[in-house]
């Protein structure tokens, strides 16, 4: 009888260890800036991205996949499923100084993982207020964050400046890299991204497998540094672009090659731990890249706009998945999808059940990407600025553009352009050969590489150019046929008024659901200079 039922006991322990393994693992990671054009998958080759290549080749790309146009923005919608227009986060980022954040009564993706007993952890940028401590990420479900509180950090110094031009705070300067609360001071010197993939690789390896892990990785690359220094890599990375004739641009490129070793770094951890069978690994950038704006030298060519607008430019992102999970991969995914898709998508993959997830904006995607059956969003909400008097909306091929930011410069195409500074295909399979990821693959499984099978990534602007039908958004709104004009160069509105109106009429019904702008003003309470120059939750300190 005793030996029953310590059998019993042992099937029980042994089944329940099964349920409780069988949750995936999930890896987020979050670039920032990132351009279109930035990744050499897209069929550009001035920087090779031989990792994310490897990936994309072997995973799902999402291929018609659109976030915020600003870091803050992007980052919330991420978390939380919800539109920053119902956050309040609607208009530009947050700035060191702004007391303000996420609201403290939207619950986040960590906060519902944990129902599910996941190990929760950030590494890497936060971007989501830290006036008080409870808007911290360790106040809201992660176990720990190493990384910093605000939008930029420098790569080796690891402070933040802030320039205000309407406060008495003018100038705002002071260190930002924390170990959950600590200051860390003592790896000054040592370039960003390598103590981000260091931590994240550590986490890894410490993970007990027993218990479903959710990392999200997000590395300040390729966004830039403090005005004084905006662009930084090490230097025998910087060397290998020396076919890049803009010394910023050939800095710019050495930034998004430290982030695509740090893609495979972890990827690597994940197989040695054993994890990647039931890992759903995710890479997306946040926004487009910066290209003159700010000194930027991001590129997203050929698509319109830049980072901060509402053309694709500043929209249309990066995005991979790759699983084991996953019944159909490789593949190109063109259904529709929103960053703020990600939190109903991972946490049905998880076992959750979404009506969990009230007054969200995303939808379950997880049909769409492990087995190719099309999506059901055909519509999307870009942003709407009442500020900026900005606004833009989806609907199927259809997208209208009516306002603009950037007092309506950025309009038209900025970076990069196609065979401009490029290597030859001899020098990328070169590089590529070098990938962790490709290793990896080929070592367990028939392994997809890339051999200019990618060509049906490439935008083909259709019209060509020199039709170019120009349109200002602040005249009148702009509408185009964005599946067979992804370019934005046909303006279309005075050919299909009916559709203008229709959506100018849904932008009304949209608007009149949004929460007020979070609160604007700059505090000088925020000063460094008072707290050691430190960056810290300064009214948990007035």
């Amino acid at each position: 009888m005793n030996c029953c039922y310590l059998f019993f006991i042992l099937v029980l322990i042994f089944t329940s260890n099964r349920i409780y393994c069988t949750r995936p693992h999930i890896v987020f990671i979050l670039a920032d800036d990132l351009g279109w054009n930035d990744v050499s998958f897209h069929g550009f080759l001035q920087i090779p991205t031989p990792n994310i290549d490897v990936l994309a080749a072997n995973g799902v790309i999402l291929n018609n996949y659109y976030v915020q146009p600003l870091c803050t923005p992007s980052r919330a919608a991420l978390l939380s499923g919800r539109h920053p227009i119902h956050l309040g986060l609607q208009h530009w980022i947050l700035y060191g100084a702004q007391p303000a954040g996420l609201p403290l009564d939207v619950k986040i993706m960590p906060e519902f993982l944990k129902k599910f007993n996941y190990a929760t952890h950030i590494v890497g940028k936060w971007h989501l207020g830290f006036h008080k401590k409870e808007y911290l990420p360790t106040y809201r479900g992660f176990d720990s964050h190493f990384g910093f509180w605000l939008g930029k950090m420098d790569y080796y110094d690891h402070t933040s400046l802030d320039i205000y031009e309407n406060s008495t705070l003018k100038y705002a300067w002071g260190d930002v890299l924390r170990d959950n609360m600590k200051i860390v001071s003592d790896l000054k010197g040592h370039y960003a991204t390598h103590l981000f993939a260091n931590r994240a690789v550590d986490i890894i390896k410490t993970h007990n497998t027993t218990q479903p892990l959710f990392l999200y990785v997000a590395p300040s690359a390729p966004h830039s540094g403090n005005r004084y220094s905006l662009f930084q890599a090490p230097f025998a990375e910087i060397s290998k672009f020396s076919h890049i004739k803009n010394p910023e641009r050939r800095i710019y490129a050495a930034t998004i090659s430290e982030l695509d070793k740090l893609v495979g770094e972890i990827f690597e951890a994940l197989d040695h731990k054993k994890m990647l069978d039931n890992t759903i690994f995710v890479f997306s950038s946040d926004n487009g890249a910066e290209t003159g704006f700010r000194k930027g030298v991001g590129s997203n060519w050929p698509l319109r706009g830049i980072k901060a607008t509402l053309w694709e430019g500043g929209i249309r992102a990066v995005g991979i998945v790759w699983s084991k999970l996953i019944k159909h991969q490789p593949r190109i995914e063109n259904s529709l999808m929103h960053i703020t898709d990600w939190l109903p998508t991972l946490y049905h993959a998880a076992g959750g059940d979404i009506n969990d997830l009230s007054n969200i904006y995303g939808i379950n995607q997880w049909d769409s990407i492990s087995e190719g059956i099309p999506s059901s969003r055909e519509e999307l909400l870009l942003n709407i600025d009442p500020i900026d008097k900005a606004s833009a909306l989806r609907v199927k091929n259809y997208k209208i553009v009516n306002g603009s930011n950037l007092n309506g410069h950025y309009n038209m195409w900025y970076g990069a352009m196609e065979n401009e500074d490029v290597i030859s295909t001899c020098d990328y399979e070169e590089r590529l050969s070098c990938s962790i990821i490709l290793h990896i693959l080929h070592r367990r499984e028939k392994c997809f590489y890339m051999n200019n099978c990618f060509s049906e990534l490439k935008v083909k602007c259709n019209p060509p150019k020199e039709k170019f039908n120009n349109c200002n958004p602040n005249i009148f709104p702009c509408l185009f046929d964005v599946r067979n004009d992804p370019c934005e160069i046909n303006n279309i509105a005075d050919k299909h008024p009916e559709i203008v109106q229709s959506m100018l009429k849904h932008l009304k019904e949209l608007e009149s659901t949004a929460a007020p702008i979070a609160k604007q003003d700059i505090d000088p309470l925020a000063d460094p200079s008072l707290y050691q120059f430190a960056w810290t939750n300064w009214l948990d300190k007035n």
